[in-house]
């Protein structure tokens, strides 16, 4: 699927709708779109309590954090870019190739911790 972003086109999805992850607003919506979905059943059935339940916890929390794009707060250097969600939750993401891609996501006690 082509958009119209400031004057240029852009690909925001691709071959059977897997979505483009060219800036890190689309790495973002991306992780958004996989933390929605129903794929924490096959971890469901692998964790033990209180695994599970941590799990669930986080996945809320950060699915909630990357519901409004416009919210949130970010920073790119070079190929490394920082996404601060309104609740303070820090996301790094990093260039590799032409896609963006989450290495580390820090809850908001953690983020404040990190140097």
């Amino acid at each position: 699927r082509l958009i119209e972003e400031d004057g240029a086109l852009r690909v925001e999805s691709g071959v059977l709708g897997a979505t483009s992850r060219t800036t890190p607003q689309d790495a973002i919506a991306a992780l958004h779109r996989a933390l929605s979905r129903e794929l924490e059943s096959g971890l469901d059935q692998v964790l033990a309590e209180p695994g599970r339940s941590i799990w669930r916890e986080e996945r809320q929390r950060y699915r909630d954090g990357t519901r409004y794009p416009d919210a949130l707060e970010c920073q790119v250097d070079g190929g490394r870019a920082v996404v601060m969600t309104p609740m303070g939750d820090e996301i790094v993401l990093v260039l590799e190739g032409s896609a963006w891609r989450v290495e580390t996501m820090r809850a908001a006690d953690e983020a404040s911790e990190s140097p």
